[in-house]
């Protein structure tokens, strides 16, 4: 599916492209989504992830200290209640990583 536009304001709603990746895979095809830059590809993740019944509740990408011992990349999925969305949405200052400050 060809979901990029010239602007923001071009923009399908997000429902709309979920409700056709899952009428597509209703009749046995599979939904490749393409992307150009950062936002692109995280609407497509979002996109795939819904139609599938998960939501993104918050994603981080860049260059953060996952670990000092540890080298890669880390994904984390967990089921998440509001006491711990309050937690992850909480300040946060550290040498690697600050925001809400």
């Amino acid at each position: 599916m060809l979901h990029s536009t010239s602007g923001d304001y071009k923009l399908w709603p997000e429902a709309h492209w979920v409700a056709l990746a899952e009428q597509l895979g209703t009749r046995g095809l599979r939904c490749v989504l393409t992307w150009g830059n950062p936002g692109e590809r995280a609407r497509s993740e979002r996109r795939l992830l819904e139609a599938r019944g998960l939501r993104v509740a918050r994603s981080l990408v860049g260059t953060l200290v996952t670990s000092l011992d540890m080298a890669g990349c880390s994904l984390t999925v967990t089921r998440l209640d509001r006491e711990l969305i309050a937690l992850w949405d909480a300040p946060v200052a550290t040498v690697a990583l600050r925001w809400g400050m």
